[in-house]
Protein backbone atom coordinates (compact mmCIF):
# COMPACT_ATOMS: atom_id res chain seq x y z
CA UNK A 1 0.00 0.00 0.00
CA UNK A 2 1.18 3.48 -0.74
CA UNK A 3 0.58 6.60 1.26
CA UNK A 4 1.60 10.22 1.58
CA UNK A 5 1.00 13.32 3.59
CA UNK A 6 -1.36 15.97 2.23
CA UNK A 7 1.42 18.01 0.57
CA UNK A 8 3.26 14.86 -0.64
CA UNK A 9 6.50 15.73 1.14
CA UNK A 10 6.42 12.44 3.05
CA UNK A 11 5.59 9.23 1.20
CA UNK A 12 5.08 5.68 2.44
CA UNK A 13 5.31 2.20 1.05
CA UNK A 14 3.73 -0.38 3.36
CA UNK A 15 4.27 -4.02 2.43
CA UNK A 16 1.33 -5.90 3.89
CA UNK A 17 -0.48 -8.98 2.59
CA UNK A 18 -3.69 -8.24 4.49
CA UNK A 19 -6.60 -7.27 2.22
CA UNK A 20 -8.86 -5.58 4.79
CA UNK A 21 -7.27 -3.60 7.57
CA UNK A 22 -8.99 -2.39 10.74
CA UNK A 23 -7.59 0.97 11.92
CA UNK A 24 -7.26 1.55 15.64
CA UNK A 25 -8.60 4.84 17.02
CA UNK A 26 -6.43 5.95 19.94
CA UNK A 27 -8.33 7.55 22.80
CA UNK A 28 -5.55 9.89 23.99
CA UNK A 29 -6.08 13.65 23.71
CA UNK A 30 -3.23 14.04 21.15
CA UNK A 31 -4.70 11.53 18.68
CA UNK A 32 -8.32 12.45 19.38
CA UNK A 33 -7.69 16.14 18.64
CA UNK A 34 -6.15 15.15 15.27
CA UNK A 35 -8.69 12.38 14.54
CA UNK A 36 -5.86 9.88 13.98
CA UNK A 37 -6.52 6.19 13.48
CA UNK A 38 -3.46 3.93 13.28
CA UNK A 39 -2.69 0.87 11.17
CA UNK A 40 0.18 -1.58 11.45
CA UNK A 41 0.79 -5.31 11.49
CA UNK A 42 3.67 -7.31 12.97
CA UNK A 43 4.54 -9.20 9.77
CA UNK A 44 4.56 -6.10 7.57
CA UNK A 45 7.25 -3.62 6.62
CA UNK A 46 7.22 0.15 6.15
CA UNK A 47 9.48 2.39 4.07
CA UNK A 48 9.33 6.17 4.41
CA UNK A 49 10.77 8.80 2.10
CA UNK A 50 10.97 12.49 2.95
CA UNK A 51 11.56 14.96 0.12
CA UNK A 52 12.43 18.05 2.20
CA UNK A 53 13.88 17.25 5.63
CA UNK A 54 13.29 20.88 6.71
CA UNK A 55 9.57 20.07 6.64
CA UNK A 56 9.92 17.01 8.92
CA UNK A 57 9.67 17.21 12.69
CA UNK A 58 9.36 14.69 15.49
CA UNK A 59 6.94 15.20 18.38
CA UNK A 60 6.83 13.40 21.73
CA UNK A 61 3.62 12.92 23.68
CA UNK A 62 2.40 11.25 26.86
CA UNK A 63 4.89 8.59 27.94
CA UNK A 64 7.43 9.81 25.34
CA UNK A 65 8.02 6.22 24.20
CA UNK A 66 7.13 6.94 20.55
CA UNK A 67 8.22 9.52 18.00
CA UNK A 68 5.36 11.13 16.07
CA UNK A 69 6.58 12.16 12.62
CA UNK A 70 4.88 15.27 11.31
CA UNK A 71 5.16 17.11 8.00
CA UNK A 72 5.40 20.84 8.65
CA UNK A 73 4.27 21.60 5.10
CA UNK A 74 0.74 20.29 5.70
CA UNK A 75 0.96 19.68 9.49
CA UNK A 76 -0.18 16.07 9.12
CA UNK A 77 1.09 13.38 11.49
CA UNK A 78 2.17 10.65 9.06
CA UNK A 79 3.47 7.85 11.27
CA UNK A 80 4.78 7.04 14.73
CA UNK A 81 7.92 5.05 15.44
CA UNK A 82 9.61 3.38 18.38
CA UNK A 83 12.81 1.40 18.93
CA UNK A 84 12.34 -1.81 20.93
CA UNK A 85 15.24 -4.18 21.59
CA UNK A 86 17.24 -2.48 18.84
CA UNK A 87 14.51 -2.90 16.19
CA UNK A 88 12.52 -0.06 14.64
CA UNK A 89 8.72 -0.36 14.74
CA UNK A 90 6.05 1.94 13.33
CA UNK A 91 2.34 2.56 12.90
CA UNK A 92 0.81 4.57 10.07
CA UNK A 93 -1.83 7.27 10.19
CA UNK A 94 -4.59 5.52 8.22
CA UNK A 95 -5.65 8.82 6.61
CA UNK A 96 -2.34 8.93 4.70
CA UNK A 97 -3.01 5.68 2.82
CA UNK A 98 -4.10 5.86 -0.82
CA UNK A 99 -6.12 2.60 -0.81
CA UNK A 100 -8.81 3.75 1.60
CA UNK A 101 -11.17 1.04 0.30
CA UNK A 102 -8.99 -1.55 2.10
CA UNK A 103 -9.76 0.01 5.50
CA UNK A 104 -12.66 -1.21 7.62
CA UNK A 105 -14.37 0.73 10.40
CA UNK A 106 -11.99 1.84 13.12
CA UNK A 107 -11.96 0.18 16.52
CA UNK A 108 -11.54 2.23 19.70
CA UNK A 109 -8.50 1.70 21.91
CA UNK A 110 -7.49 3.06 25.30
CA UNK A 111 -3.98 2.57 26.65
CA UNK A 112 -4.18 4.86 29.70
CA UNK A 113 -2.52 3.26 32.71
CA UNK A 114 -0.62 0.74 30.61
CA UNK A 115 2.82 -0.09 32.06
CA UNK A 116 5.92 0.53 29.94
CA UNK A 117 6.62 -3.22 29.59
CA UNK A 118 3.07 -3.96 28.44
CA UNK A 119 3.08 -0.97 26.08
CA UNK A 120 6.29 -2.08 24.35
CA UNK A 121 5.16 -5.72 24.18
CA UNK A 122 1.88 -4.62 22.57
CA UNK A 123 3.74 -2.57 19.97
CA UNK A 124 5.82 -5.61 19.04
CA UNK A 125 2.61 -7.52 18.28
CA UNK A 126 0.65 -4.71 16.58
CA UNK A 127 3.17 -2.42 14.85
CA UNK A 128 5.05 -3.06 11.61
CA UNK A 129 8.80 -3.08 11.10
CA UNK A 130 10.28 0.20 9.94
CA UNK A 131 12.70 -0.89 7.20
CA UNK A 132 13.83 2.38 5.71
CA UNK A 133 13.52 5.97 6.67
CA UNK A 134 15.16 8.11 3.97
CA UNK A 135 15.57 11.85 4.20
Amino acid sequence: MKGQCLCKNMSLEWNTATELIAPRRCGCSFCTAREICWVGEPDSRLRVRIQDSNLHTVLKQGTETADFHQCLGCEQIVFASCIIDGKHYAVINAATLVDQHRLTDATDTDFDGESLDIRLARRKTKWCQLDAFNI
